[in-house]
């Protein structure tokens, strides 16, 4: 009988492990199920400050120092490129794995050199956020080949939002069926520690309500304007129908101002940030 060997996955990431949102969580907890899965990862990421990962099926290759200046950004991408670079000439990786970038070429030089398939995890689309608009025409106009280039080369997409797949295909002519929309989720543990109508109880909400909710950063690129015109929508036909959010973030207020105008900012529930440990009481 032939085994199957476990796929090998070299993952990239250039996040800020110290920072308990989704550059944390979700950057160890796709690690963790990669590894649930019989997957071997090597993993480049900048080293934290505060708690070092120690993941089983997981060897980290630190990219040190980290910071936001640009002497640094360029010394992180040099390091992080050395590292792939190495990796892929060492090892047989089934394919690469990018939390995104904003211009670096590196994770899709390797991927033509080596012919190893790339995949991207899409959180932001840099191009989009209005911050760009303060930058020079030149600096956007780079970003937006680079992205291009990048999605291109890749042989998928992984996008947690169906709006910005829709974006992305029609913008860069992205065929469908390379762009997964996948919405974020969570760890969830083997049992729950509280179940739904105690939760309910908990937060004084009614039991036969109808709840929508979201976990993680609050801003424009999660499009949850849509899902406050369709409660504005639904409320006729589903009374009781709220929004809990857990979390915050830079859109929280306009979202809140957006609820008042619709007349539903009575079915928006802020619980704010949760800690993880904390979120099945």
């Amino acid at each position: 009988m032939k085994i199957k060997k476990p796929l090998r996955i070299l993952y990239f990431a250039f996040v800020e492990l110290d920072i308990p949102n989704a550059p944390q969580t979700h950057t160890l907890g796709v690690l963790s199920g990669f590894c649930k899965n019989g997957c071997k990862i090597d993993a480049i990421i900048p080293r934290p400050k505060k708690i070092v990962p120690n993941i089983d099926g997981v060897n980290f290759f630190y990219i040190w120092p980290w910071g936001f200046s640009g002497l640094n950004k360029l010394w992180a991408k040099c390091l992080g490129g050395f590292y792939l670079f190495l990796l892929c000439f060492l090892k047989k990786f089934d394919f690469i794995y990018v939390r995104e970038l904003k211009k670096n070429p590196f994770p899709r030089w390797c991927a033509k050199i080596f012919g190893i398939p790339l995949y991207f995890e899409i959180n932001g689309l840099f191009i989009l956020d209005q911050e760009l608009s303060k930058r020079k025409r030149n600096d956007t106009k780079r970003l937006e080949k680079n992205q291009r280039l990048d999605f291109q080369c890749a042989d998928g997409l992984i996008v947690p939002s169906f709006p910005r797949s829709r974006w992305i295909i029609k913008k860069y002519g992205i065929h469908p069926k390379k762009v997964y929309a996948t919405l974020n989720g969570a760890t969830i543990p083997d049992k729950m520690e509280v179940g739904r109508s105690a939760a309910l109880k908990r937060l004084n909400l009614s039991a036969d309500g109808f709840f929508l909710g979201f976990l993680g950063t609050v801003w424009r690129h999660y499009d949850l304007k849509s899902i406050i015109r369709a409660m504005r929508l639904c409320k006729a036909q589903v009374p009781k129908i709220s929004l809990i959010i857990i979390g915050g973030g830079p859109g929280m207020q306009e979202i809140k101002e957006q609820a008042n105008n619709e007349g539903i900012l009575c079915r928006i529930i802020d619980l704010g940030f949760i800690q993880p440990n904390e979120l099945f009481k």
